[in-house]
């Protein structure tokens, strides 16, 4: 695995599932810039629903890429199960930073 001279984060955003592309794109923004003014490069943002299937496999794969890329941070924004989180950022050995 190749070391990084940046701390890398990944994203996970909960948003209205009514929510326009601009609220979408608006919160994707901000989530992104709490990463930078946190110290953290974020390489990719996650969204997840109310749609337990889906649910399920975002955290999935969210999970893989944090632990494939050593990942020190899931940037978290919106009403993210929080437990769920918690429980992802404690096995891949990430802190959780909230917007």
């Amino acid at each position: 695995m190749a070391h990084h001279p940046w701390l890398l984060a990944v994203g996970l955003l909960r948003v209205p599932i009514n929510a326009t592309h601009a609220e979408r794109t608006q919160a994707r923004i901000a989530l992104a810039l709490k990463a930078v003014s946190e110290g953290y490069a974020l390489i990719e943002t996650f969204e997840t629903d109310d749609n337990a299937t889906k649910t399920d496999s975002t955290f999935q794969v969210l999970e893989e890429l944090a632990v494939r890329v050593d990942a020190q941070a899931l940037v978290c924004s919106g009403a993210v199960d929080s437990a769920r989180a918690h429980e992802l950022a404690d096995r891949a050995r990430m802190v959780i930073v909230t917007v």
